[in-house]
Order: C-alpha cells, then sequence, then structure tokens
C-alpha cells in the first residue's frame, strides 16, 4: 500500500492510536470514532523531518507503518474488555476512587498490575486477626513502569480507612453527639500513635516518588498523613514532622529507617509495633544494594505475618527473593505474575545499538551527535537520559554536557545533573525540573535513576562505559519507551578495552553493533536533508571544536578524580574483562590523556593499586604501559616497571599547573613513569658519602673542642625552634634530664599519594 502521509504524521498517526486503545473498553465501542479523530489530527501534524537511527530504518518504518497500526488494532480486538478503575465502585473509598479517577490523576483504564490486584477488593484487606481467608500475603512480579505503584497504595489507603474505622466502633457514649465525637478522637490519637503501612523502597528518588504519589491519592481523605524518611534531608526535620503528624502511611529508605529505629527517644520503634501491613517495593534492587541485614532487624521490630500483612513486589523473582518470601510471608502468600511469557525482559520494543570506540579521543564527539540526531529527530521533545559508572564520572560529564551543548546542540538544551554527592533536596528539584521541561533536555545521572523513577517521556538512553551487570544495562534502558510509548532507543559507548566484557556477558540482549563512522556520516547526510543551518556549520568541525573546549575548560582535578573512581569500579569486572587491574589502570590514563585533553596522565599510587588486585611488581612504583601487557616475566612498561612510557614525547617542561595541586602531596609530584630509568642515574646521587665525607664536616666531635665540664658558669636563653620540637623554657637541660623521640627519617616508607 503506498504511503499518503508524510513520516511525521504517519509516527503521530501509531502514537494516537496506541493511546487511544489504551484508554477504549471495548474497540467495538470506540474505533470508528477515535480513528477519525487521529486520522484529523495526523493530517493537521507538522511535516519535519523524524530520522530513524540509520537511513535503512526510516525508509523501512515507512513503509510498515500502516501494518503497524492494523496490526494494534487486531490485537486491541482480540482482547474484549480492559479493567476500567470505574469497576471500582463500592469496593474502595469513593473519596480513594475520586483522586484516581477525576482529580488529581483522572485514569479510566487499569494497568496489568493493577487490574490483577485491585478487583482482589476490599476482601483482600479485611483484618487477618480474623482468620480472613482472603487476606492474604502477594508476592507480584512485575517490571518498573507499570503502575505497580497505584496497586500497592490504594490497598495501604483502604487497609487503613477500615482499621480506623473498626478503633471508632469500639467507643460509645451515653448520646449520640458525644458518641460521634469519641469515635472521631479515638481514630485520630490511634493514627498519631500507629503507622498503618510501612513501604521500604531502595534509593531517595524512588521513595519520594512513592511519598508523592500518595499524597495525591489521599488528597480527597482530610488529615491522611504520609511520611518520607529518607536520606540526604535534616533528621531532626524528619523526625518532627512524623511525630506532630497521622502516621498513616511511612515511606522511607532502609538506612534512614534503621538510624531512627536505633534511638529508643525517636518513638519511631514504638509507633511500628502495631503495623498491619508491609510493602517492599523493588525487593531485587534491595538484595542487590545489600540492604538484606537492614530489612532482618526491621523485620524484628514489626509483628509477625500472623496480624500483619505484607506486599513483596519483584522485577524478578530470584532465590533470595524467594528465601524473603519463604521466611517473611504467609504460607499461604499469593504469586501474581504480572510479566507475561512473550514480554521481553530485556525490552525487545526498544531499538538498542553498541559503539565501539576505535580512540577514547572520539567518545565525546560521539556522545554529541547521539545528542544532535536525537535532537534532530524529536525537536523540542528531546529528552535524554546519560548514565555514567560513577559520580565523579557523573560529574565531569555534566560539565562537559554543560559546556559543549551550548557550543554545538540545535536547540537551546537544559542539562540537569543526579547523583549520590547531591544533596536530597537538589536532587528531587533536578528530577521534577527534568520531568517537566518543554526544551531539549539532558539528565546526566549515575544509578540513583537507573530503576523505579519514572521520567515520561524520555526519548533516549545513553550508557558511558559498562553497567555493573547485564540487569543493570536492561533496568537502565527501561527508562525510555516505558508505559504506552513504543517511542525510545538506547545507546551503549564503550571504549576498545571494554568490547570484550559485553561480548561475554552481554550476549543475550539484542544489542547491535554501529560504528561510529557509519554514524556520523548518517548523522551529516540527516543535517544535509534537514538543511539545519547550525548544523551543517558545527558537525563538520565537532572534533575540533570538542578539542578547543577541552583545551580551555578541562579540569585536571577533576578528570583525576573521576579516573581514580573508575579504576576502582572496573576493578570489580576485571575477570569477566579479562583484564588485570594494572591494564585497566593504564587503559584508562590513556583515555585521560587522549579522550579529555591532559597532557599528562594522573599518578596511580602502587599502595591503592595492591588493595584493588593490582601492583604485582613488588614494592616498586613504576608507571603504567598503554596496553598493560604481561607476556612472559616482564612488562611493557606496565606498572611495577622502572621503564619510561613508551608513547609519551619527552617531556621539556611543565606547560600547565603540575598534578600536586591536586591536594594530596605538597611539592612538586611527578609520575614514576617519567622518570630516568634507574641504572642511568649513575653517581649523581647513589652514595652521598663520597661527596661529603664525615670527618669533612668540622664541628662533629664538639666534645674534643670544648668539653661541657670547662664551662660552668655557662647558661642559655629560652630557644624559639624553628625547626620543630618543643623549645626550652628555662636554660638547659642537662643530659640526664633530657628526653628524646623518635626521629622520623632514615629510608623514606613507600606512600600512595
Amino acid at each position: 500500500m503506498p504511503s499518503i502521509l508524510p513520516s511525521a504524521a504517519r509516527t503521530g498517526l501509531r502514537a494516537a492510536v496506541r493511546a487511544s486503545l489504551r484508554r477504549t473498553a471495548t474497540v467495538s465501542r470506540s474505533f470508528v470514532s477515535r480513528t477519525a479523530h487521529v486520522a484529523k489530527r495526523a493530517a493537521a501534524a507538522p511535516t519535519g523531518l523524524r530520522h530513524a537511527s540509520t537511513v535503512v530504518e526510516a525508509v523501512e518504518a515507512n513503509e510498515a507503518v500502516e501494518e503497524d497500526v492494523e496490526e494494534n488494532l487486531s490485537e486491541a480486538a482480540e482482547e474484549e474488555e480492559v479493567e476500567l478503575f470505574s469497576s471500582l465502585e463500592g469496593k474502595v473509598d469513593p473519596k480513594t476512587l475520586k483522586a484516581l479517577t477525576e482529580s488529581p490523576f483522572q485514569y479510566e483504564a487499569m494497568s496489568v498490575v493493577q487490574a490483577r490486584i485491585l478487583p482482589l477488593l476490599p476482601e483482600l484487606v479485611a483484618p487477618r486477626e480474623e482468620a480472613n481467608p482472603h487476606s492474604i500475603d502477594l508476592l507480584v512480579k512485575a517490571r518498573t513502569g507499570t503502575g505497580k505503584t497505584i496497586g500497592f497504595l490504594v490497598p495501604a489507603i483502604e487497609a487503613r480507612i477500615k482499621e480506623l474505622e473498626r478503633v471508632s466502633a469500639q467507643e460509645s457514649s451515653q448520646t449520640e453527639q458525644e458518641a460521634s465525637r469519641a469515635r472521631s478522637s479515638a481514630a485520630r490519637r490511634f493514627a498519631m500513635d500507629n503507622v498503618g503501612t510501612l513501604v521500604i523502597s531502595p534509593t531517595r528518588e524512588l521513595a519520594s516518588q512513592i511519598a508523592v504519589e500518595a499524597q495525591k491519592l489521599t488528597s480527597h481523605h482530610a488529615g491522611f498523613g504520609v511520611s518520607l524518611f529518607v536520606g540526604g534531608v535534616d533528621k531532626r526535620g524528619q523526625l518532627n514532622g512524623f511525630n506532630r503528624g497521622r502516621k498513616d502511611i511511612l515511606v522511607a529508605t532502609p538506612g534512614r529507617l534503621k538510624d531512627f529505629l536505633s534511638d529508643s527517644r525517636s518513638g519511631v520503634a514504638a509507633a511500628l509495633k502495631d503495623t498491619k501491613m508491609l510493602i517492599l517495593d523493588e525487593a531485587d534492587t534491595l538484595l542487590d544494594m545489600g540492604f538484606r541485614e537492614d530489612i532482618e532487624e526491621i523485620m524484628r521490630v514489626l509483628p509477625s505475618n500472623a496480624t500483619r500483612q505484607t506486599f513483596l513486589f519483584s522485577a524478578t523473582v530470584s532465590k533470595g527473593i524467594q528465601q524473603i518470601a519463604h521466611t517473611h510471608l504467609a504460607p499461604n502468600h499469593r504469586f501474581v505474575n504480572c510479566v507475561s511469557q512473550d514480554t521481553s525482559e530485556v525490552h525487545d520494543h526498544i531499538d538498542q545499538f553498541h559503539t565501539v570506540l576505535p580512540s577514547p579521543k572520539d567518545q565525546l564527539p560521539h556522545i554529541m551527535r547521539l545528542l544532535m540526531q536525537d535532537q534532530l529527530q524529536h525537536g523540542d521533545r528531546s529528552k535524554v537520559v546519560l548514565f555514567l559508572p560513577t559520580t565523579k564520572m557523573t560529574m565531569l560529564m555534566s560539565s562537559a554536557m554543560h559546556g559543549l551543548s551550548r557550543k554545538v546542540l540545535p536547540g537551546r538544551t537544559d542539562v540537569f545533573e543526579l547523583h549520590s554527592k547531591r544533596t536530597m533536596g537538589s536532587r528531587t528539584k533536578a528530577a521534577e525540573m527534568f520531568r517537566r521541561t518543554t526544551r531539549p533536555s539532558i539528565l546526566v545521572t549515575s544509578d540513583v535513576s537507573a530503576r523505579g523513577v519514572d521520567y515520561p517521556g524520555v526519548t533516549r538512553v545513553i550508557q558511558i562505559g559498562l553497567p555493573k551487570s547485564a540487569d543493570q544495562y536492561v533496568h537502565r534502558v527501561g527508562r525510555t519507551g516505558r508505559g504506552s510509548s513504543k517511542v525510545g532507543r538506547g545507546d551503549l559507548v564503550l571504549l576498545d578495552w571494554e568490547a570484550e566484557y559485553v561480548r561475554r556477558q552481554y550476549s543475550h540482549l539484542p544489542l547491535k553493533p554501529l560504528s561510529a563512522a557509519t554514524f556520523a556520516a548518517e548523522l551529516q547526510a540527516a543535517v544535509d536533508a534537514a538543511a539545519h543551518a547550525k548544523l551543517q556549520a558545527v558537525h563538520p568541525e565537532l572534533a575540533n571544536t570538542v578539542e578547543e573546549y577541552l583545551a580551555k575548560e578541562v579540569d585536571e582535578e577533576a578528570v583525576g578524580e573521576s579516573m581514580m573512581s573508575m579504576i576502582g569500579f572496573y576493578a570489580g569486572l576485571a575477570s569477566g574483562m579479562r583484564m588485570d587491574v594494572d591494564g585497566i589502570a593504564g587503559a584508562l590514563q590513556k583515555w585521560s590523556t587522549e579522550g579529555m585533553g591532559l597532557e599528562r596522565a594522573p599518578y596511580v599510587g602502587a599502595a591503592f593499586l595492591s588493595k584493588l588486585g593490582g601492583g604485582r611488581g613488588g614494592g616498586s612504583r613504576g608507571g603504567f604501559s598503554r596496553g598493560g601487557s604481561r607476556e612472559g616475566g616482564s612488562r611493557e612498561g606496565g606498572f611495577g616497571a622502572r621503564r619510561e612510557w613508551t608513547d609519551r614525547a619527552p617531556r621539556d617542561g611543565f606547560a600547565k599547573k603540575p598534578w600536586e595541586a591536586r591536594g594530596s602531596f605538597g611539592g612538586e609530584r611527578k609520575s614514576f613513569g617519567e622518570r630516568k630509568p634507574w641504572e642511568e642515574r649513575g653517581a649523581s646521587a647513589s652514595k652521598p658519602w663520597e661527596k661529603k665525607p664525615w670527618e669533612d664536616r668540622g664541628a662533629s666531635k664538639p666534645w674534643e673542642k670544648k668539653p661541657w665540664e670547662d664551662r660552668p658558669s655557662r647558661s642559655f636563653a629560652p630557644r624559639d625552634d624553628s625547626e620543630g620540637g618543643s623549645g626550652r623554657s628555662s636554660g638547659y637541660l642537662g643530659r640526664r634530664s633530657r628526653s628524646f623521640e623518635a626521629r622520623n627519617g632514615g629510608s623514606k616508607g613507600e606512600s600512595d599519594f
């Protein structure tokens, strides 16, 4: 069938039809009217170019769009009806339903997770102590971005409402008016003293997001209290707010909650002793982050599962998750699988590419080309998440994006930075601004944004370097193409020495190779086709622009700290990369000079590397080779060898301030890789006694010239000892009363500066 609509209009048609189908109770009820509406919107859509990742894919997308729309209509027709939130009328409190269907959410159809849990109400949250067979624990397998937060918050709210009603019913007075006041007062006292539901989340961002959802969902319930315990925020302020208000829902990260539980004066432990519901969200992440022991300690404060209901949500059901379920869920708990067998665990619907760069100097230019393409394709809707392995690398790359985006990107771009070193307030502000911005935007982040946190409309995820695992890669990619959106792309940008790990560990992922040179050529063709004046001028000179920027703006200290953090990160992946720590350090030193523009690679100490399993050259502190070769017994300039760098030009002075400005060493700091070999030092300093024999030092034996016994009347004034030690307070101390401390001298021990 020939195409009659421009590509942008067809893309809009496909997205609009999918959105309409998700809101439709039955296809037969709304197909005609909504398709007509979609066609009208498509005809009015702008005809600007929308480029796919490659020219071939763009052509294929244009030819297949009609078939794709028909296929979606067919699939929707097979599903007779979707579950509507209106079906919960009579099952949940009217105020809760109003928040869901009117303001603030305005939901119509439930997601898969919500449709599997919410219809179990109200029996699901009936009192457990009454031996209610419907009050069961749940182990829910659900991926992020599927609406599971609403899926567990609605039961939590309904359980709290029922609990307060039972407390009120226990009050009785002589008159109806007095009884009403007594019931209201009893319910309020109970809500002030006892936590209704405890939600434990692995990260501050996810916990904050859950708390915001809970506040919205209870916006029509007068006085309903939602508290938040997370790190990075003043503890006293959090605790005061918790103690002053109602404690209907408490959302917490394990670390901060454990801090409060360890303080007997906080009152948190007492408030949790009768908690009726526990929710563990992203339980697999909680285990991955090492919170197993913290969770066990928290469990000891809570009531047993005989009276406490537990919902456990996890994207995977690993052995560790099964152990927690066996230990802390009731024996009759129900497993709810919301991930169908034909649903890809690796986001097959998202185009995913990996690029192995020929040289570190190509890293920043390639990243900027990816951003150029995304803005050219999506315009002001371009929203990119850029993931880095460490906090230091996140800070460094954020600075680069701020500087380069103004120079080379087509649109005025907002750049946001998010990592664990920022305060909770600044992290929350950055995340919210990224969600709401209407301009092209980039979120430069560490893994604090990898799981659970929802950023609507993300068009692309770029990962620089290796994630810590294949699962982490999948979770990062999952920030795009979420929910009903099928628009998204993932790019993994690697240096040549990182590629082996991907080949070995990521073979099951749908990663397609993409050459940096091929992508640059395709982008140039797209720029020419779009006739974009700025990009036509900037793109051919991109490499030079990046090089000039680094020469003027590079922060040597920041690059050095980033390099050291990356050595520590990659040391944990060394076995899978088939590299030793010394080779990793050498490769990252090469990155610091070629990729970040430093004239000399930062120094790496022997003690630091030995802690990571490197430094097998003994106690020597040589430089690093670029390749880290370990063939035979010799190492070609590797760590421990006292040889010059074979790929570094001779040093003829310091053009920039030396590395000592980085704060860890007081004098001029030189990498051992730049010293002359030991055997060439000759006699310049190896035998000092040949130049200044002890016999020639003059007054080396004062007792032979003026013995002390000949000076009976001599006295001394107090001495200002500018060389250190204690001054003399009153006269000279005799030899018998002197005290000496050990001298810090002799042979100098090895240190890691």
